[in-house]
């Protein structure tokens, strides 16, 4: 008789068992589901941090906007070292009427393009020479 209960036990514990593995089983696919939502979420917010940190480390995107000038002053201090860079924009010279800032870049001299060369003292004689024209 207690051999038949033994075996009996043993039935059943192994169905439970059965049973709870396939509950865990269950329960782990619903978690894993939950954790890959929620690392899928994670990596978005961190794509669009990252995306927001790359174009702040980048700085502004660069804004282009044809001015033109009148005979006399230009109405700006331009660093032509710096390739052209408005240095200062004096009040109330043509620079602040058309709108320029210090940091603008000048980048056409009457349509044509700025010299393009590396060498800041190249540069500086090609704008001068465009400059008189």
């Amino acid at each position: 008789r207690l051999g038949g209960w033994l075996k009996s036990k043993a039935a059943s514990l192994e169905a439970q068992l059965k049973e709870g593995a396939k509950e865990i089983r269950e329960n782990t696919k619903v978690i894993m589901a939950e954790v890959s939502d929620s690392v899928a979420g994670d990596l978005d917010k961190a794509k669009l941090v990252g995306k927001r940190f790359s174009e702040t480390l980048s700085g502004p995107k660069e804004e282009r906007f044809d001015v033109t000038f009148q005979k006399g002053k230009l109405g700006i201090e331009l660093d032509l070292l710096s390739f052209a860079t408005v240095r200062r924009v004096p009040e109330g010279g043509q620079g602040e009427l058309l709108g320029m800032q210090a940091k603008d870049r000048l980048v056409a001299i009457a349509g044509e393009p700025v010299p393009s060369t590396e060498d800041p003292t190249k540069f500086k004689e090609g704008v001068e020479m465009q400059l008189k024209q």
